[in-house]
Parts: structure tokens; sequence; C-alpha cells
């Protein structure tokens, strides 16, 4: 088998004033190694579910395609209470519990959004509700302050939060009591199955409800009782099966469940977590279920009731992440961007895959093993309780599309889940292509424009040297077995100029010949593409790597 091997070396330089992509032969040797980044070449490798550059809500087609994005999911709070032939949701605690026939000024239209998705090449994933109540209409709301009194947030005069004066969403006092027929009506397996039959033939993704542990925060007024494990399993066997019956081949994402902490207990039994002094041996909802966490007791379920019927319910185990800060707030919502946030944004991404990374936020205090995330390995973990189901990360985020370091921190969420092997992941929101964000994505999807993204197949990479902590690297091969990408990500920032150079030398079948390398970097001002390189079998390919920035190197081999 043809093996060159492809070594590119990292080198730090004295202060500039502003970095160039070059650096001629004789500074090369006023430099200083600072990292070595290897890369074996094999044209084979594990290869890279194109699944895995998904996007959230994105009901633009020319901003799709300008992102690349190979998965659109409709998803997210409102749609756990679809009415399917109403095209009508309720929002939720998103916004006063109303019923809309839009969303963010955007029409509740799932088959409009598999339209404009399929239109530019996209795989559309809509959600099937399983709370058993959804919208009754598109203007009803759950909390009338004429009927249940003051409450802390109003919207036009009647509409209210559902939160008494003084409180929050998150903890309350709530307001209880309420008539659930005042925004709401039945869901059934029913009414669900005549909205499927109203969908395009070859839906190829539906998602099997959203967060469903959250139920009694995020739709308090239609189930303000904790969600128990069998309920989940229950619905997702009645409903699931109406999908799979209008649509065969359809894969089926479950139980789409809220951050990592969800993955372990019930909503019943959160809500009453604090009343027995947050220990799992005394959670009833936990010890009716043999004392295991929720998702092992979910996929157990669905792989016995597969063996029951023949019928398979789940082909992917699909979860929501979103990392905090120590003061509890997720990154996405933290807008700050200071040092030690931007540092923490980038460890955050460790938690996707390193059994060495203590999770930073309150996850630690859920104590080993659990605190320790490790979220791919994990969820592939449990996946594999039912042999033959896939794995996905259907929403994370690691902070704002404003900000650089969300956009590196994007880089390495990407790179890692080739890596790591997970089968589809959907980030959240879907980003501007012209963002940082954007940007991060399209060094994967469509770096120059017109199509061109990482590779199919991984290869290894590894980084030595004693900048290897604050320089990464990820590698794969096009098809053609003929192209190799690299992304190198330098993630330092200091006051003065310390990026890197990147010096290659390849080894090649054709030796004596000239390797032609497309180079694009992402800095804080944007995608960009550097003077194309060539390097032979004795030549050195030289880069800077501006701190804070990615570059993406494509050789041709």
């Amino acid at each position: 088998m043809f093996l060159p091997l492809l070594t590119l070396s990292s080198l730090g330089t004295g202060q500039v004033q502003r970095p160039s992509p070059l650096i001629d032969r004789q500074k090369l040797t006023q430099l200083v190694i600072q990292a070595t980044v290897t890369v074996t070449f094999e044209g084979t490798g594990p290869s890279i579910s194109p699944l895995i550059y998904g996007v959230n809500n994105e009901h633009d087609p020319t901003r799709l395609k300008q992102l690349g994005a190979t998965v659109n999911r409709l998803g997210g709070t409102p749609w756990s209470t679809l009415n399917g032939p109403l095209n009508a949701v309720n929002v939720g605690n998103d916004y006063f519990f109303h019923n809309f026939n839009s969303i963010a000024y955007v029409p509740v239209n799932p088959i409009g959004f598999y339209q404009k998705t399929t239109s530019v090449g996209g795989t559309a994933m809509l959600t099937v509700p399983l709370l058993d109540k959804v919208a009754k209409d598109t203007q009803s709301y759950a909390f009338s302050v004429r009927k249940y009194g003051a409450q802390e947030q109003v919207l036009q005069g009647d509409a209210g939060n559902g939160v008494k004066p003084g409180g929050n969403a998150w903890q309350g006092p709530y307001v209880t009591g309420n008539a659930v027929t005042d925004a709401y009506m039945p869901n059934s397996p029913a009414l669900q199955e005549s909205w499927l039959r109203s969908l395009p033939a070859g839906v190829p993704l539906f998602g099997l409800d959203n967060e469903p542990m959250l139920w009694h925060v995020s739709h308090r007024a239609a189930h303000p009782e904790g969600t128990r494990m069998q309920e989940v399993i229950a619905a997702t066997k009645a409903y699931a099966t109406k999908v799979r019956t209008v649509f065969p081949n359809a894969g089926l994402l479950g139980p789409e469940e809220w951050n990592y902490e969800g993955c372990f207990i019930s909503g019943y039994d959160a809500k009453r977590a604090a009343s027995v002094g947050y220990n799992p041996s005394r959670y009833p909802d936990r010890q009716a279920n043999g004392g295991q966490d929720w998702i092992p007791v979910y996929v157990k379920a669905l792989k016995d009731h597969h063996a029951q019927t023949g019928q398979r319910l789940l082909n992917f185990l699909s979860v929501h992440f979103y990392p905090h800060t120590t003061e509890g707030k997720t990154l996405l919502e933290e807008t700050g961007d200071s040092a030690a946030l931007q540092a923490l944004r980038l460890r955050s991404t460790r938690s996707l895959w390193d059994p060495s990374y203590v999770s930073e936020d309150y996850i630690k205090d859920f104590g080993s093993p659990n605190s320790t995330i490790r979220l791919v390995p994990r969820l592939k973990e449990w996946a594999a309780l039912f042999p033959g189901t896939k794995t996905a990360l259907t929403e994370y985020s690691f902070g704002p599309e404003t900000l650089m370091a969300s956009a590196l921190a994007e880089v390495e969420a990407l790179g890692i889940f080739g890596r790591e092997g997970l089968d589809l992941a959907c980030c959240w929101p879907s980003p501007d292509p012209n963002s940082h964000l954007g940007h991060a994505f399209r060094l994967f999807r469509n770096y120059d424009g017109q199509g061109g993204h990482f590779g199919e197949y991984s290869q290894k990479a590894s980084v030595t040297g004693i900048a290897k902590e604050s320089v990464s690297a990820y590698a794969a091969v096009l098809g053609d077995r003929k192209t190799l990408t690299l992304i190198v990500v330098n993630k330092a920032d200091t006051p003065t100029y310390t990026g890197v150079k990147v010096a290659a030398s390849l080894t090649v079948a054709k030796r004596g010949l000239a390797v032609p390398v497309a180079l694009y970097q992402l800095t804080n001002g944007g995608l960009v593409r550097l003077p194309d390189q060539k390097s032979s079998i004795t030549g050195t390919l030289n880069l800077n790597l501006p701190p804070q920035s990615a570059t993406l190197c494509v050789l041709s081999l």
C-alpha cells in the first residue's frame, strides 16, 4: 500500500506587526520549532459520516448551500406541540406559552421546509411530537393574566409567562392549576398519522420529539409533572410505529434528550431531586427502572421491542449538548469574550472525547465517572446496547456565531466528530455563512465557494512539541484517494505575535515532482485563500498560523 508520510513543523517567530502567510528560507533558519504535526496518509481509513455537518432550522436554501450543510433539522421546543394538520405550535416557555402559525416570522410549514432543504441537496429532518398535548389553534395562550392573576412578564396585556411576580422561568414560583384546554388539545397517534400522510414521500429523518425529560419546564402548561421513563418509552412505541408505517425506510432519532444530565435521570426524578438530597438511590422513577440511568433504559426497551415485534423504532441515539460556564450559563448564552471565556470554549470541546477531562461546569458535581463526559464514546457505548444503532448530536453549541473562539471551537468539534466516528450532528442554531461560526463551518464544507470540502476518510494526525497543547490537527483524504485535506488549529492567544509557521515535506509516489498545495485560513479577519504553494520531496512548505486561527491545506498527492 502507498504510505507517504506528511510531516508539518509548527514554528514560532518573534513579535511582528502583521503576520504573513509566507516566510522565506533565510528567516526560516532563525525560527524555533514549537510543534510538529505528523499525518500518516494511508489512502484508506475510517469513513467520516457526511451527516455530521448539519444545522438547525435554516429556512433559507441559499444560506444552506453557502454553508454546505448536509442535514437541516426542523426542531426545538415548539415542535413538541406541533399540530401538523393546522401548522400550529405552542412555543412553551420560549415565548409566553403562546400558540402561533409562525416562529420568528417564519411560517410553521414542515412541507415547505423539506422542499427548501432538498432543493439544494440537503437532507431534511422533521420532528414528530410525543407530548400528549398539541396546540389547539394558532392564537391561544396558556396563562391569561385576567384568568390566573399577575405574572412576572406579560405579552400584549394578557398572555403571561406562567411565572408569579418576583420569580423566574427556571425556579418559579409558577402559576399552577391552569386549564390545559386554554391552549391545547389532545395529541394522538391517529392525529400524527394524518399529518405524516400529508408529507412528501421519502422524508429521510424524523426526530422523536424534543427533550422530553424537560417537558415539566419547557411545556409545563401542558405537562406540569416531570416525565417518567416509561411514559417516553410508551409514547415512542405508539408514535414511532406510525412513522414507520408511513415512512418504512426513514431514520428515527431519539430520545432527543436535553443536555448531558438529561441522559441520566427522568424529569419526574429531576423535579424531586432537591427534596431527596440529590441522591440517585432515592429517586423513585430511577428505582422503578432497576436503578439504571435513563438512556440505557430507553435503548434496552427499544431493543426488546425490536426482538419481540421485528420493528426497529430507533436508528440514531440522539441527545443535545450545551456546555456551561462555571456560573451555570450556557456558552451559547454567554456573549463575553474574555481570555478566560475564550479558553473555556476551546477546552470544553474536550468533553466530546477526552477521558481525562473533567467538566468544568456543574456536571463536575456528578462525581466520577459521570463528571468525565467523553460524550461521543459514551453515546457509542450506549448505542451498542441495541446493535445497529447509530449516534447523533442534534443540538450543540460552544458559543455565539460572532466570536472567534466560538468559531475555533466549532472547527475543533467538527474535526472531533469525524475522528471519533459520530454519525450525525446539527449545530444550533444555523449560523450566518458570513459570520465567524459560518466561516468555521465552511472551512469543512465550502471553503472555496465551489463546494470544496474536507475529506471523507479520516487520517491519523498527531501533534508533538512544546506547543502541542495549543495546536491541534485533523486530516482526511477525499474519495479520489489522491487529495489530502489537513486542518491545523492554533488556539494560542497572547499579546504579541506568537503564531506558528508550518513547514511540510512530502514523500509521494511522483518523486521529484512538485506537489501543489492550496491554502485557506480562518482568522478574526475572516476566511481567505492564501497564495498556493508547491512542495517537492526535498521542498518545504512554510506558513504562519496566526494566534487563534485555523488553516486548511489541500494537498494533491
